[in-house]
């Protein structure tokens, strides 16, 4: 855009929300079954106060349909770009993108990031855990990558010493990764690392960043932390204000809503974030239920910005699995043993009972065999080594917490200190 004020907002969103609606209804089988059985016609979505006309689709909706249910007829689902989730929600799902959308999405997300430093002199480090899946992405993503936004990945899994050691070489203004994970390294951070290690920010995103977190992360590092709150399906949601506290909400490329019980929550009250994409055209995602929990924020934020704001992120923490001996496991790692048999799986859980027992709650689409559930047991306990055994369990269902949220990664010996008031959050 970009946008001076917030009129300029609503009429952008405006504009772009009747376009999408329109290409939906015509090329996407989905959608026009969901708009034909509420009686509701493309040209009845006028504003955006219309939006709640337009029944609201879950990634259980979508999950299984066939690419040329979800996608625009015209488009070969084969030609687009193809990202498979991590299943961070229990439930994996193929999202697919024209490259113009991506790139267009890759803009908006620079041009977001602007007011937290100068991009010439930017220089990143990203610590995560890699995931095989970015392959699909690398080329949408490479010109950014080395013309305007140039990145180091460091693999989280790496040794302590070498992931400082990388650091050190690179020298970044920027270092980015899970909170979880960055939270962990700035605990064995010495001052001589420090010496050399001071980038000017450091983000977080991909886990809710609890308070203690942000504690950690800025005494070992000693620069402040800011939130980025993103998904597979919309890239970017909101970013956390240079000033803290509220998020910006990504308004250029999708319209946030927060409900309860299907209804819009008043500024200060928490929700269901329910997100729609006005720059998908290729698979749309309209009233999209994303699964989170958020606290909206005023319309504009106190620092001036007109974009509307979140006050808190619930997300999910995702944290590591802890053997008998010390090593650590990340819950992706199996997550994405599980993801090879989506054809047969719905949702799942992975439970560590103990240091070297896990349990596997699976909700199936169909039986499968002994053999099948042997095998996907067999390829885990390989993934986790030493020793450690697997139980594949079929359920019909995976309830909720008694925090009335679900968890798809689970420690029991987190989940008991939970309880008892040791930690503040069950996730393993």
């Amino acid at each position: 855009m970009p946008a001076r004020n917030r009129e300029q907002i609503v009429a952008f969103q405006t504009k772009r929300l009747r376009s999408v609606v329109r290409s939906a209804y015509r090329r996407v089988p989905y959608y026009r079954r969901l708009f034909d059985h509420a009686g509701v016609r493309p040209e009845d979505i006028q504003s955006l106060e219309d939006l709640s006309k337009i029944s609201l689709t879950s990634r259980n909706d979508i999950q299984h349909l066939r690419p040329s249910e979800i996608c625009a007829r015209g488009v070969a689902p084969e030609s687009l770009l193809q990202r498979r989730t991590s299943g961070s929600t229990g439930m994996p799902l193929t999202i697919r993108r024209h490259w113009f959308e991506e790139r267009l999405l890759l803009a908006y997300r620079i041009h977001s990031q602007y007011s937290w430093t100068e991009l010439w002199k930017l220089r990143r480090a990203t610590i995560k855990f890699t995931q095989a899946t970015e392959k699909a992405y690398r080329g949408a993503r490479s010109l950014s990558e080395r013309l305007v936004l140039p990145r180091t990945v460091i693999d989280w899994r790496l040794p302590k010493e070498e992931i400082v050691r990388r650091l050190q070489k690179i020298r970044p203004t920027r270092i980015s990764g899970p909170p979880g994970i960055l939270s962990w390294l700035a605990d064995e951070l010495t001052d001589a690392d420090r010496a050399v290690i001071h980038p000017e920010l450091v983000v977080t995103g991909g886990e809710t960043l609890t308070a203690g977190m942000r504690k950690q992360i800025e005494k070992g590092f000693g620069v402040p932390v800011r939130d980025a709150y993103g998904s597979h399906e919309f890239v970017s949601i909101a970013r956390e204000c240079l000033a803290g506290g509220a998020y910006h909400v990504c308004d250029e490329s999708l319209i946030v809503e927060v409900l309860r019980d299907g209804k819009p929550v008043e500024a200060g009250q928490e929700g269901e974030l329910v997100g729609t994409a006005l720059n998908s055209y290729a698979m749309p995602f309209l009233r999209y239920r994303l699964g989170d929990w958020v606290r909206r924020g005023p319309d504009s934020c106190p620092c001036g910005s007109p974009y509307s704001t979140l006050l808190r992120i619930q997300g999910r923490v995702i944290d590591r699995f802890t053997l008998a001996n010390g090593k650590v496991v990340h819950p992706y790692e199996l997550a994405n043993v599980l993801r090879d048999h989506e054809l047969w799986l719905r949702r799942f859980q992975i439970i560590q009972e103990q240091r070297d027992r896990f349990r596997i709650r699976v909700v199936p689409y169909q039986q499968p065999t002994g053999q099948e559930l042997q095998q996907v047991a067999a390829k885990i306990e390989a993934r986790i080594g030493n020793g450690a055994t697997v139980e594949l369990e079929l359920v019909e269902r995976l309830p909720p917490m008694e925090s009335g949220k679900f968890y798809p990664y689970i420690s029991l010996e987190r989940l008991n200190a939970w309880r008892q008031g040791a930690v503040s959050t069950p996730q393993a």
